[in-house]
């Protein structure tokens, strides 16, 4: 990270940031069980989220894809490798 040692951000501190960049999603009702791998490469995020009926799942899935990386790279200076979506249900 730099000459003043190493700076390690964690998979709950991640999924947290995760939680609330979903908040900005009015598509998403809720998140489910997600895993976070941290490699040296950077992050692996696997999301699984309940829709709202009616939504277009691939540009909602994609739209959430790009913000996350975004966001997460901004805030923890970590290369985001992967971001998996998983729409495991839809609330009416």
């Amino acid at each position: 990270f730099s000459y003043f040692g190493k700076l390690y951000v964690s998979e709950n501190a991640i999924l947290d940031i995760i939680v609330y960049i979903l908040k900005d999603f009015k598509e998403v009702v809720k998140l489910g069980k997600s895993q976070i791998s941290i490699k040296e490469e950077g992050i692996l995020v696997n999301i699984n989220l309940v829709l709202r009926y009616g939504e277009n799942i691939p540009r909602v899935g994609l739209k959430i894809q790009k913000s996350l990386k975004k966001e997460l790279e901004y805030i923890t200076g970590i290369n985001v490798i992967l971001i998996n979506i998983f729409v495991y249900n839809l609330k009416y």
